[in-house]
């Protein structure tokens, strides 16, 4: 995610999966997926699935662990749903230099 020691970082990773589906609707669903380099300091902003499912969004992403993508998906209709299996873009946050950047909030 980037070559410089002590800097913020932004990167953009894929890994490739098949979620399992989410149960009829309207609800929230958490599934979990391995993605190596993941730290559990790092942020989530965004997470992208290979296509889109009517009624069936990616709501947050997260790391719940080291090495573990937790993402929460939100069915919307009335019935079972499953989203896309492929390459899913995760768009990651990593703060470096956290002291630098708390006392720049600060000032």
């Amino acid at each position: 995610m980037g070559v410089q020691m002590h800097e913020d970082r932004y990167g953009v990773v894929s890994t490739s999966w098949t979620p399992a589906g989410t149960a009829a609707g309207p609800r929230t669903a958490s599934q979990t997926t391995q993605m190596l380099g993941l730290k559990t300091s790092d942020v989530i902003l965004r997470v992208d699935p290979p296509s889109t499912t009517a009624g069936l969004a990616v709501i947050s992403g997260r790391v719940s662990a080291a090495d573990t993508l937790e993402v929460m998906f939100g069915n919307f209709s009335t019935g079972a749903l499953t989203s896309a299996s492929g390459t899913y873009r995760v768009h990651v946050f990593r703060a470096e230099n956290v002291r630098d950047s708390v006392m720049a909030a600060l000032d």
